[in-house]
């Protein structure tokens, strides 16, 4: 086998004196020689440098907390920065927020005077169309009385028609204009009540479904909603002096703000409510022109029931559906 080539020398090359000294013939290395004074340097860069090494590795991981904890610190610093900078726009706007509160009730009175006649409009026409109601339960209540009521004692605690088996026109007639009236005063008052009942509901849903939709065109303000996510957000930040004083101060503000804006409007709203609340002149008014139209019907029909002897039409019916019954069981 060829003898291997040896490396070029390199005279200024300390490494290259170094190895000169072997001999490298058919892959077998043979050592000659050696001074050992002469290794005494390279064993002491050798041991430099892995001492330099070992180190280098021991403070590496501190090295990097350092860096993360420098570019934290760098990082917090410009986030307080830009709290300050947002610290001194919300004082400086603070008072156009309240401005802004001002003007919206200043709008809010004139909006709920336009509701407010117009709701009166509705009135009108919603009494105009209950006229039509209160012909047709006229209508059914004379239809009512003129016949037979199988339901006496369920609408009336009524026995009647047990006691009046052996009665004779005038305990009829007496019955009528006595208790018979009355039952029919306490129709008027039934039907009466629901009406109230109804009309009420329908006015303070008006009100509500208008006051609600007020109160949140001033809530969801874009601005507004900013507002709260930011105090919000940060609420969950810990702040160093004198940043926290700052922003207590006008977190402080701002909730005594929003709290003012409550109490404003929950005054308000109670001032107005007592209009919706209260008894309604309009229906008031209706009401006992009805009343009065029942009373001047009532005498009148009363006396024809009377004259028309309608006891005995109520016996003949009560006794055909009797019988009526009575085939349909046999059957």
């Amino acid at each position: 086998m060829d003898p291997i080539e040896e490396v070029p020398e390199d005279d200024y090359n300390p490494l290259t004196s170094f190895f000169k000294k072997f001999h490298v013939i058919n892959s077998k290395i043979s050592l000659p020689e050696v001074d050992p004074s002469s290794l005494v340097p390279y064993l002491y860069v050798t041991i430099f440098t892995l001492s330099a090494i070992a180190l280098f590795l021991k403070r590496y991981p501190e090295s990097i907390q350092n860096i993360k904890k420098k570019i934290t610190q760098s990082s917090n610093e410009e986030s307080f920065k830009e709290i300050a900078i947002e610290q001194g726009l919300i004082e400086k706007s603070e008072q156009l927020k309240k401005h802004a509160w001002n003007n919206w009730l200043v709008k809010l009175e004139i909006d709920w005077q336009y509701f407010n006649a117009l709701l009166e409009s509705e009135k009108k026409k919603c009494l105009e169309e209950k006229e039509n109601d209160w012909h047709e339960w006229l209508k059914s209540i004379e239809n009512k009385w003129m016949h037979y009521n199988k339901d006496m004692y369920i609408e009336y605690e009524s026995n009647v028609f047990e006691e009046s088996k052996a009665w004779n026109d005038k305990e009829w007639e007496e019955w009528i204009k006595t208790e018979g009236k009355r039952y029919m005063q306490m129709d008027w008052n039934k039907w009466i009540q629901e009406n109230e009942i109804e009309w009420h509901e329908w006015i303070l849903k008006q009100w509500i479904e208008w006051k609600d939709d007020k109160i949140l065109t001033w809530i969801l303000k874009d601005w507004r909603r900013d507002e709260f996510e930011y105090w919000e957000k940060l609420k969950s930040m810990t702040l160093a002096q004198p940043l926290l004083d700052r922003v207590q101060n006008n977190y402080t503000k701002w909730e005594k703000r929003v709290d003012k804006e409550k109490e404003q409007w929950k005054n308000w709203v109670n001032d107005k409510q007592d209009l919706y609340l209260n008894e309604c002149a309009k229906w008031t008014k209706w009401k006992e022109n009805k009343l009065e139209t029942f009373n001047e019907w009532a005498e009148p029909f009363v006396n024809t029931w009377i004259k028309q002897k309608q006891w005995n039409i109520w016996n003949d019916e009560r006794n055909k559906l009797k019988s009526e019954q009575e085939s349909s069981t046999e059957k």
